[in-house]
């Protein structure tokens, strides 16, 4: 199977951080989170035992946060602008994709 990745470097206000956010722990809680950008697509099937890793640095110009989430493969089906999306009805909905 080929390796998928999508990988978004970019500035977002809170506002909009916090509804990726919050998608990315609907999809989670759904079982699927796709993340798009233009046309690649990663969807992501997490399992219920995931590495969780998070580190915090505040610096005196600077702060960061980085949260980093892992979790062996289960099957995953094969798919692929910036959107992360909770479910896949969602994804139907904007992209007419079923």
């Amino acid at each position: 199977m080929k390796t998928q990745n999508v990988k978004v470097k970019t500035k977002l206000d809170v506002k909009e951080l916090i509804a990726y956010f919050g998608n990315i722990t609907d999809g989670l809680k759904n079982g699927t989170v796709t993340i798009q950008q233009g046309e690649e697509r990663v969807y992501i099937s997490p399992t219920d035992n995931m590495s969780f890793e998070i580190q915090a640095e505040d610096k005196k110009d600077r702060s960061k946060l980085n949260i980093e989430l892992s979790f062996k493969k289960r099957s995953q089906p094969k798919h692929s602008n910036l959107q992360i999306i909770s479910d896949k009805k969602e994804l139907a909905g904007k992209t007419g994709v079923a």
